[in-house]
Order: C-alpha cells, then sequence, then structure tokens
C-alpha cells in the first residue's frame, strides 16, 4: 500500500503538468498562402479597359509594367495608393513603362466609373489602364498572375512589377518609402535589360 502513495503522486502531478500544458497552448498558427517567388512568367489574361474596349496582358509584351488591384469608392488607402502610382507615371511613364490598375469592385467600377476616376488622376489611357471584369476572373488574376489575395473591395498593398518577357519580377509595398525606393531602382534595372535572365527571380 504505502509503494502505491508515490506512484498516486507522480500521475497526478503529471495530470497537473497536462492541464497546464492544455491551458497555455497557443492554438496552431494559420498556414501561410501558397506563393511562389516572384520569377514565374505570368499567363495572359483579359478584362475590360476603361475605354470599353478588351485589354489583354499580352499586349505589353516587350514593356516593363506595374500592375496593382484597388476600387474607385475606397475612401482614402486606395486614393493614396493612386497618388503613388501616379508619382511612377510622372517618373517613369516616358520612359515607356505601363501601369495597370485592376478593381476589385467591379459591379460598381463599370469603364464608365473607371473613365470618371482615371480623369481625375489625368491617367493617359495609352499609359496607365483601369481594368474591370467579372469578380470571378479577378480573383482568379490576383491568385494565378500576382499571387496576392483579391475579394470584393479587398486587396494587397502591394505594387507588382512585370519585366518585358512578362515575368513577375516582384512585389513592392507602396506604403513602405524604402519598399518605394527598391521598386524605382528595380524599374530601371529592366528597363536596361535585353535578354531574359536566366533567373528571373533575380
Amino acid at each position: 500500500m504505502n509503494k502505491l502513495i508515490p506512484l498516486a503522486f507522480v500521475v497526478v502531478g503529471l495530470a497537473l503538468i497536462g492541464v497546464v500544458m492544455l491551458r497555455h497552448r497557443q492554438p496552431p498558427a494559420t498556414p501561410a498562402p501558397k506563393t511562389a517567388a516572384p520569377g514565374h512568367a505570368i499567363d495572359n489574361f483579359t478584362l475590360t479597359n476603361r475605354t470599353g474596349k478588351t485589354f489583354s496582358a499580352s499586349q505589353l509584351k516587350g514593356k516593363v509594367w506595374v500592375a496593382s488591384f484597388f476600387f474607385a469608392s475606397c475612401p482614402t488607402t486606395c486614393t493614396k495608393q493612386n497618388q503613388a502610382v501616379a508619382a511612377l507615371v510622372d517618373e517613369f511613364a516616358q520612359q515607356g513603362v505601363k501601369f495597370v490598375s485592376i478593381t476589385c469592385d467591379p459591379e460598381n467600377d463599370t469603364p464608365q466609373a473607371l473613365q470618371a476616376y482615371a480623369a481625375k488622376l489625368q491617367a493617359k489611357p495609352d499609359e496607365w489602364f483601369f481594368l474591370t471584369g467579372e469578380m470571378t476572373e479577378i480573383r482568379k488574376i490576383g491568385a494565378e498572375a500576382f499571387q496576392v489575395l483579391v475579394e470584393r473591395q479587398t486587396h494587397s498593398n502591394r505594387l507588382m512589377l512585370i519585366d518585358k518577357w512578362g515575368n513577375l519580377r516582384g512585389r513592392f509595398d507602396w506604403q513602405d518609402p524604402r519598399e518605394l525606393e527598391s521598386l524605382k531602382k528595380r524599374i530601371a534595372e529592366l528597363l536596361d535589360e535585353r535578354s531574359p535572365p536566366a533567373d528571373s527571380s533575380t
């Protein structure tokens, strides 16, 4: 009987340790979204331009371009984002860089609405493309082409940089001044490229 008493203490002690561990155990972390490293080739996609005409990503082959997602009724963040893009347009459009802004609120952002929105930014239609389409397709483009999450009126704050051969070469947070400067430097580097690098993620 006396031999059982220490064993009972051990069992109780282990049980108490187990309870404490369960109370302090953190819930499992949500898995990060699966995204490939920048460098993959973007498959061609088509959407509707603010002019009402069909836009195809393939028409930008041979051009360095910057893509982003937004929606016109966004009162703060999107406005600031597109002001940042407008500054990039002023700096690089004359060098042939193109800019593509895709709405994530296509129900409201019709070509006519995008035309009015672009006019406020004084965006030239051959330099800065504002695109709309079906939400299902836009969501797919975000996930597969640019590898960012896009939902209705919800989008990434990244500006995606694509090279002359249609390869995604980086994603940059426009809200971070250091990343914005890195984007400008990278644009200049891609403009100087004369052939696709062996490793397009560099």
